[in-house]
């Protein structure tokens, strides 16, 4: 009995793969640093505040201010992980790409109804805004 279970093991073995490592998480709060809007960089006098929550919905705005409400939905399969991002009153969709490096995202935002963005670049004449958002601590302040 012992050996048969040890040589359903060893046939089994191949089939056994490594579970993908889930893409990193959007939830949290995050402050904008850089934008580039078609190719041309824009500044940030008055940094958002972007919040994703666990329940998929998400706020943006400026301290206490919020100025837009939505959702989220994330694909973590794309690659380039993909998000679609909702804005209330429900009639804005943009298509995304996002990545995590340790307290920095990168988010590139396709314009409402665009198409997805393959790569995170804004260049000229293109219709996707690329974002760089530095994570807030649970106590306002920057890691």
């Amino acid at each position: 009995m012992l050996p048969t279970v040890f040589l359903a093991l060893v046939v089994a073995a191949p089939a056994l793969k490594e579970k993908a490592r889930p893409a990193p998480s959007l939830v949290g709060s995050w402050v904008v640093e850089t934008m580039v809007f078609a190719g041309q960089p824009r500044p940030v006098p008055n940094p958002e505040t972007w919040i994703f929550y666990p329940d998929g919905s998400r706020t943006a705005g400026q301290g206490d201010t919020v100025a837009r409400r939505g959702t989220f939905v994330v694909d973590p399969r794309a690659n380039p992980v993909a998000v679609d991002l909702t804005a209330d009153p429900g009639n804005f969709r943009h298509r995304c790409i996002y990545r995590i490096d340790g307290d920095t995202l990168t988010l590139n935002v396709g314009w409402n109804n665009d198409d997805r963005p393959a790569a995170f670049e804004s260049a000229a004449g293109s219709r996707c805004t690329l974002y760089t958002f530095k994570r807030v601590r649970p106590d306002g302040g920057k890691p």
